[in-house]
């Protein structure tokens, strides 16, 4: 009993607590002696994982194969460090006995903006700011330009998700190496920086090295290493007075050593610092046979002053990013600063694998209208506010950060996206020439627009034009270069922009959630394992090695672009078996039209096993609220049809929705270190199916009615149209509707030549026809060729002619033939309609019992 207070002493050796225990303890211990102070019995938190479970898992976790990146950063750092030996280490490894002691203090004031305002200027954390100001005594002194630091960590870092130690009790502290070099020059805004990057680029906060080091067998790291000083920064420790008599608080009070002299320590100078009560302590304990007291203590005099000027300094300076604060965290100091001369970025990061190969085709400067995105609908409204459209457009921008990017390949040697904090959102208002026809004024604005194309230097790379033609009539035109958003995203822009638009009509506060960034999907890709992807779809193209190529491109194709559509359908009964059978059997209708067009492009090609690209939607259900993100989530893949000599509609579609169900986890790697797998390489896919799971049309529509209000009430939109364009000559979009499935055929007419691209409609149409009617029957007894292509298979190609007496066949006896030899066979196509011979038989037998019943006679 004290004076001021009563103290208890705890004692417990490290081996069974660490700082962040101390903590836990204090805090359970505070709260079980209030709690039985009042007469109550208190309650615990609940415990977490158990430091058991912990060890086990580092154990696991030391031998996977995703260590090999940390084990070559500790092993390049410890190479470093081994030749940067400090001057007043021994030449030789030995004990030190750290029997001397400098202790400072500084006041609460200088504490307290050293904690609370300067981590805000330039984002740092209070090691960062010890350790800055420390560099410059180190090179002040010893003219140190470097120095090997031991450093502590609390060890407690999310390595492995699925355990919770926040409150288990143990020793968990992490103990790692960091070589720093010391800035040269007195600014010490300058200093913090360097040294806040320095040890950003320390992997995980250290945890792996010890793991490495002692753990592992696969990933050891190798090498003795000769630290010149220890550092440790205990925490904020909040403490007490006699007048709280109910709590206990911690004490600065000496209860003697910690450690006992005889034991020793590999490293002469320990340096440690803890804020108790608000007053950050600090103490430098040292050999006195290494370092003259005088010295030691005059390093601690000029380390208080130089927190001092680093608080004063900086506390002047303008907040500020580092390449640290950045997701991508690849950019040295020098890049960062040219980069962001201007003070305009807000964040960068690479790029998704769609991405990336966007850009890469951008980068060959192609056509402009190369993936570009052009979406036109045309409203009637009683009356235009160009101004509040062009605030609402602004603000979706601003509510994005997807939208106010643009892209670099002059940084650290890859292409980055950069997201700037704000950028030109002009919003065109074009009005119609009285002399020009309004289709024609809106097509030559529209293809000026695709003409222009988009600099992905330069952001945004997103437009809106208003065209007014006249009579309250207007067009809205937005462009986009496809390397910003997928199709899906679209609808969430427009649903918000008219609500923005609606909350400036009515002069009242937009009720929208906050966006989550596009930078957290980025993020999450770059969690994946890489290498277990590259292993699927290695074992996935196994033993593939011939192009599927559709056999009708031009003899000579000419060069550009120029678009032609056919459409594929399937709807009536036919489509209703359809959907009926592969919903019972869990199988998609993308995956329905993936199995008929390998199948029918195997037969083109005179082979069982073909490969063409898909897209998928690239939008992992791991990321909470994914659906509601804005950016480019889609990736190309490619999709093996391979079938088996007995295979049935079933069979095939059955195995292909297995195989695309497990390979879901591996949707996210670049299309070019996949075909790299193979030797076709970039040949692999000439080629893509594309889902449209998201018509644009009905979103539109459905955006605008439930963004309906009185200022927009009256508004009618008149029509939709969408272009878009890959890169490749051909394209299938699959459109799925309630009474239908139409897969439109988007093709290069200098490629491929019209006529045969008809026949591959009918050919498909025919094969979707019977996929949907018999899903039982063996494939080898379907057949897809037109009547002409049969009578020349039969008649032109079958070699010597014979002549076969046959009685003559009526028209009636002929499909009565055709039903009974191929029921499930296109026997009529009639813009999207469609019959098979038996829908044929049974229409015709019904239409002439209709008639007989009305007395008409043969």
């Amino acid at each position: 009993t004290l004076p001021d207070g009563d103290r208890l002493v705890l004692m417990a050796h490290h081996w069974v607590v660490d700082g962040v225990s101390w903590r836990i303890l204090l805090e359970d211990l505070n709260t079980l002696y209030q709690g039985y102070l009042a007469g109550e019995s208190p309650r615990l938190p609940e415990k977490t994982h158990s430091f058991q479970a912990w060890a086990k898992g580092l154990h696991t976790y030391a031998q996977e194969k995703q260590r090999e990146s940390a084990q070559h950063y500790w092993q390049a750092l410890t190479e470093r460090a081994q030749q940067n030996r400090a001057p007043w280490l021994a030449e030789k490894p030995r004990r030190y006995r750290r029997t001397g002691q400098v202790d400072l203090q500084l006041d609460r004031e200088l504490t307290r903006r050293l904690m609370t305002e300067i981590p805000s200027i330039f984002r740092t954390e209070i090691n960062d700011a010890l350790l800055a100001s420390l560099g410059a005594v180190l090179q002040t002194v010893w003219e140190l330009p470097q120095v090997t630091v031991w450093m502590e960590g609390h060890g407690r870092e999310a390595i492995i998700p699925q355990l919770d130690i926040s409150r288990t009790v143990g020793w968990f502290t992490s103990a790692y190496p960091v070589v720093l070099d010391l800035a040269e020059g007195n600014a010490m805004p300058h200093r913090l920086i360097e040294i806040k990057e320095q040890l950003r680029q320390v992997p995980n906060k250290g945890i792996d090295y010890g793991i490495l080091r002692y753990l592992s067998k696969a990933h050891s790291v190798k090498g003795h290493l000769r630290p010149a000083i220890e550092f440790n920064f205990l925490g904020d420790f909040v403490g007490g007075t006699s007048a709280e008599a109910t709590t206990l608080a911690v004490s600065g009070d000496y209860v003697g050593e910690e450690v006992a002299a005889d034991n020793g320590a590999a490293i002469p100078l320990h340096v440690s610092g803890l804020v108790i009560d608000g007053q950050l302590s600090l103490s430098l304990r040292y050999d006195e046979t290494v370092f003259e007291t005088e010295t030691l203590q005059q390093v601690g005099e000029q380390w208080q002053q130089s927190l001092t000027q680093l608080v004063e300094e900086v506390e002047q300076s303008t907040p500020q990013l580092t390449p640290s604060d950045l997701t991508y965290a690849g950019l040295s100091l020098t890049e960062w600063n040219r980069l962001n001369a201007d003070g305009s970025i807000q964040d960068v990061y690479t790029l998704a694998p769609l991405q990336s190969s966007l850009y890469f085709h951008w980068s060959l400067g192609g056509e402009p209208g190369m993936y570009f995105e052009q979406m036109a609908y045309r409203m009637r409204l009683p009356a235009l506010e160009i101004e509040a459209i062009r605030n609402a457009y602004a603000a979706l921008v601003t509510r994005y950060e997807i939208l106010r990017t643009s892209f670099t390949s002059d940084y650290a040697g890859t292409v980055l996206q950069v997201v700037h904090q704000s950028v030109s959102t002009q919003v065109p208002l074009l009005v119609r020439p009285v002399d020009e026809e309004k289709e024609a004024f809106v097509e030559r604005i529209k293809q000026a627009d695709i003409n222009r194309g988009f600099d992905l230097h330069i952001p945004s790379q997103m437009r809106l034009e208003v065209l007014d033609l006249g009579g309250g009539e207007y067009e809205f035109v937005w462009s986009h270069h496809h390397i910003l958003i997928d199709g899906w995203c679209m609808s969430i822009l427009l649903n918000d922009f008219y609500a923005l638009l609606a909350a400036q009509a009515t002069g009242t506060a937009v009720d929208l959630p906050a966006p989550r960034p596009y930078s957290d999907y980025v993020k999450w890709l770059q969690a994946i394992d890489h290498g277990q992807a590259l292993d699927y779809w290695r074992d996935y193209l196994a033993g593939y090695d011939a192009v599927a190529q559709v056999p009708f491109a031009k003899a000579i194709p000419q060069a550009g672009y120029q678009e032609r559509r056919a459409l594929v359908s399937l709807h009536g009964d036919a489509f209703q078996q359809a959907q009926h059978w592969t919903q019972d059997e869990s199988i998609t209708l993308s995956t329905l039209v993936q199995g008929v067009w390998g199948y029918l492009l195997g037969q083109y090609c005179g082979t069982e096993d073909v490969v063409f690209g898909a897209v998928v939607s690239g939008r992992p259900a791991e990321i909470a609220g994914v659906e509601n993100m804005v950016g480019l989530f889609i990736n190309t893949i490619p999709v093996r049809v391979q079938v088996a000599a007995d295979d049935t509609p079933l069979s095939l579609l059955s195995r292909l929705q297995e195989q695309s169900t497990a390979g879901t986890g591996y949707h996210y790697l670049n299309l070019s270190e996949v075909q790299d797998l193979t030797p076709l390489g970039m040949d692999l896919i000439n080629h893509v199916h594309i889902f449209e799971n998201y018509p644009v049309q009905e979103q539109v529509r459905e955006g605008l009615a439930e963004s309906n209000t009185e200022a927009t009430e009256e508004l009618e939109v008149l029509g939709i149209e969408v272009v878009e364009r890959t890169n490749y000559d051909l394209n299938f979009f699959v459109a799925p509707g309630t009474d239908g499935l139409e897969v439109s055929i988007r093709y290069n007419a200098q490629v491929y030549d019209e006529d045969a691209m008809e026949r591959l409609v009918f050919h498909m149409e025919s094969l979707l026809l019977q996929f949907a009617q018999a899903p039982a029957q063996r494939l080898e007894s379907f057949s897809f060729l037109n009547p002409q292509e049969e009578f020349q298979l039969l008649e032109t190609f079958s070699g010597e002619k014979r002549t076969v007496s046959t009685p003559q066949q009526s028209l009636v006896d002929q499909l009565a033939t055709a039903v009974e030899a191929t029921p499930n066979h296109l026997a009529i196509r009639c813009g999207g309609d469609t019959l098979t011979y038996a829908e044929l038989d049974a229409q015709s037998a019904a239409l002439a019992h209709h008639l007989i019943g009305h007395g008409v006679q043969p």
